[in-house]
């Protein structure tokens, strides 16, 4: 399956974001929580949530991995304080409870998978092109780019 992909230094910006962003951009607000993945591209995922408990994957992919650095090292922050609030003998904390609000744009792709059973179930993941976050000064940064269309 990879073999089909271009060299690297053959991916323009153009090339990257026809193959992410293929579905109308969306704008929304998500919670999001310090766990962290990566996919089989090794794009940056993490956890959300939506409307207050509807669980989804952020995307940070392809050359917007770079700009979600300074996002991930915050919410690292915040999970290394609730464990030092929490005080040596108390349990871990729940990671969904901490949670740091960011509007982002991006688009909304499928994701299958297959269940103990066998079964397969879709689950939708969001690809972040941009995102807002308010920095300690309440001033609101952007990262990230505008898909190239």
């Amino acid at each position: 399956m990879h073999d089909r992909r271009k060299p690297a230094h053959e991916v323009t910006p153009w090339y990257e974001d026809s193959g992410i962003f293929k579905t109308q951009l969306v704008q929304m607000t998500v919670e999001l929580v310090p766990m962290f993945g990566r996919n089989s591209r090794q794009d940056i995922m993490v956890k959300g949530f939506v409307d207050g408990n509807g669980a989804i994957d952020v995307v940070f992919p392809g050359r917007r991995k770079e700009h979600a650095k300074p996002l991930i090292a915050r919410l690292q922050m915040m999970l290394k304080r609730a464990h030092v609030s929490g005080g040596p003998n108390s349990a871990p904390p729940n990671v969904d409870r901490i949670r740091h609000a960011v509007r982002i744009e991006g688009s909304w792709r499928p994701r299958f998978s297959c269940d103990d059973q066998g079964w397969q179930t879709r689950e939708h993941q969001l690809y972040a092109a941009r995102w807002l976050v308010m920095n300690p000064d309440g001033q609101s940064v952007t990262f990230g780019e505008a898909p190239v269309r």
